[in-house]
């Protein structure tokens, strides 16, 4: 080939995967650019930097978690922490991650759509669906749901310092 130092004989000898345009055209055809940039480096421990509305990072969801976790046990006074703390854990975690992603959906432009025109929605409203079901059946079991309390006839009532460990 005109201008580039290499015949014929040197191209027939470049290896078999390297027969891209530019690697052929280049004066060492086996190192395309591919090989020469080194790899991304790997995200530390506590790396936030794909994080967009934080709902997936389990440290920025847990301690919102364990904030909520003491406020359910004080508006229903018939959960016992003793025998209700992993169940409520559990709903103050969807909790958190629901509250996060709507703070982050009110702060964008378009709180339904990410592409308008192209009629895509915000990709986390399918988990956010999941995740607020996943909080109502919590509810549920837990007996704090409206509906719920009323069938069981748990009426609701503060946790007041004199109330802690008597039975509603």
């Amino acid at each position: 080939m005109p201008g580039n130092g290499l015949g014929k004989r040197d191209l027939d000898a470049a290896p078999r995967a390297c027969h891209t345009q530019e690697a052929a055209m280049s004066p060492n055809p086996g190192h395309a650019i591919a090989n020469v940039q080194p790899p991304p480096s790997a995200a530390g421990p506590g790396n936030q930097r794909a994080v967009t509305h934080g709902a997936f990072a389990d440290a920025l969801a847990t301690p919102r978690a364990r904030e909520l976790t003491p406020v359910v046990f004080e508006a229903n006074a018939h959960l016992e922490p003793e025998r209700d703390d992993p169940a409520v854990r559990r709903y103050a975690v969807l909790l958190a991650r629901i509250e996060r992603v709507c703070r982050w959906l009110a702060g964008q432009d378009d709180d339904v759509f990410a592409d308008g025109e192209a009629g895509e929605v915000h990709g986390v409203y399918e988990r956010l669906e999941r995740w607020e079901r996943q909080a109502a059946t919590a509810e549920e079991q837990l007996a704090i749901a409206p509906l719920t309390r009323t069938l069981s006839r748990r009426p609701y009532r503060r946790r007041t310092p004199s109330s802690r460990g008597r039975p509603a």
